[in-house]
């Protein structure tokens, strides 16, 4: 089994759009990670990702954040503009960057919002 970098958001269901997403970043490789604060958002159109739903960019803190080796790293700091963007129900994705050794690669994880009502 190659050694991989996984990205989880918990609770990965919502019955609204929520404020702020818990995720957790969890090296599993023998090598240091680097990400940031800085995510995009895609939401699930069909069979089709619609790539960068948050069109007018996120207003963040790109802060440097590590993970050793064999180590998780959990942050609440995933905000979502809610004054111009709509989220109707439906399953939505967070990108990020994670630097390693080898190189830069991308994680994903995904939730739903159901709006119950």
């Amino acid at each position: 089994v190659k050694p991989y970098v996984t990205f989880g958001i918990d609770p990965d269901v919502y019955e609204s759009a929520p404020e702020r997403i818990t995720y957790t970043i969890t090296n599993n490789t023998t090598d240091m990670v680097e990400f940031g604060t800085y995510f995009q958002l895609d939401r699930l159109n069909g069979l089709e990702w619609q790539m960068d739903y948050i069109e007018e960019g996120m207003l963040f803190n790109d802060l440097a954040i590590y993970a050793l080796p064999g180590n998780s790293y959990t942050g609440n700091d995933i905000y979502l503009p809610h004054q111009s963007t709509e989220y109707p129900s439906g399953i939505y994705r967070l990108r990020k960057q994670v630097n390693t050794t080898n190189g830069e690669i991308t994680v994903y994880a995904t939730f739903r919002i159901t709006d119950a009502k």
